[in-house]
């Protein structure tokens, strides 16, 4: 976990709105830097068997992430069915504490934001 970690106060429970809602999930604050000097707050699941951090695309496009065909990935979960993602790097803040962070932003808007595993170390 790095130094800037979610700590236990960062996590909140809520009622998914996705498949099974009777179920709650642990959720974290954390925000994303854009490219207009804003700062977004998001609470993503933790998802800690998500190998990377996952966010919707309408998200990307508030942080004004800029789409090129070039870059456009196929990423597979347990489902094995591939969703285009593109990869991209962005600063994020937790605890007062910046910093970059390499997430899978989904060409797809029907899905959750994920917090993946390699943020969580």
């Amino acid at each position: 976990m790095r130094s800037s970690g979610i700590r236990r106060t960062d996590v909140h429970v809520r009622k998914s709105r996705f498949r099974l809602n009777r179920f709650q999930r642990p959720v974290a604050s954390i925000e994303f830097g854009s490219k207009y000097d804003v700062w977004i707050e998001l609470r993503p699941y933790i998802n800690s068997g998500a190998d990377i951090t996952l966010i919707p695309l309408i998200f990307g496009r508030l942080l004004g992430l800029e789409l090129k065909k070039e870059e456009i990935k196929h990423l597979r979960g347990i489902g094995g069915v591939g969703m285009p993602v593109v990869i991209k790097e962005v600063d994020t803040r937790i605890n007062g504490t910046e910093f970059p962070v390499r997430v899978a932003w989904a060409l797809e808007e029907d899905l959750p934001p994920l917090l993946g595993s390699r943020y969580l170390r």
